[in-house]
């Protein structure tokens, strides 16, 4: 089953390795830069999950878990 993923991430590196990774296991997924438009998606979509580089959206907006990234670094990111 394919889980409906937002990724709200501003670095386009970080966010292009997310989602050819989420996308290779079969899923479908968003990507936004900006916080505003994150906001907009959570309200607006059904979603399975939230990637977020900040903790920005009240957990009362919605029911997906939320899974935040961290801005440490360990050379070029691999889906593994």
């Amino acid at each position: 089953m394919s889980a409906r993923i937002l990724v709200a991430e501003d670095d386009e590196k970080q966010s292009r390795l997310i989602r050819i990774c989420r996308k290779r296991e079969g899923n479908a997924v968003q990507v936004v830069a900006d916080g505003r438009v994150a906001l907009e998606r959570v309200r607006s979509a059904r979603l399975d999950l939230i990637v977020l580089d900040v903790f920005r959206i009240p957990r009362i907006e919605s029911d997906a878990p939320i899974l935040p990234l961290t801005a440490r670094t360990t050379g070029e990111g691999t889906c593994s």
